[in-house]
């Protein structure tokens, strides 16, 4: 079980953030973590940049309806011992 999870929630971010957001989550040296990204219903190709990039990166199909990267939904997906909220400002 990892000790810290990462949760990116993104919508229609590819051309804003999801390049800075993966580099300084991946280039930390703390390494006992999980990433979770979870697609918020992106229309511009978000999931298949990121897939693009990350190719072993597993992603689980959105729930139906979409619009669902609210944090409690987030944490519901993690398995890490430590769950703090972390915003970025727009």
């Amino acid at each position: 079980m990892p000790l810290v999870s990462v949760i990116i929630p993104t919508c229609n971010g590819v051309n804003r953030y999801v390049d800075q957001a993966l580099a300084s989550v991946l280039t930390q040296t703390f390494q006992d973590f999980e990433l979770i990204i979870v697609d918020d219903a992106s229309t511009d190709g978000t999931m298949e940049y990121i897939q693009a990039l990350m190719p072993k990166l597993i992603i689980a199909p959105p729930p139906t309806p979409p619009r669902w990267a609210d944090p409690s939904t987030c944490r519901l997906l993690s398995k890490g011992n430590q769950r703090r909220p972390v915003r970025c400002p727009e």
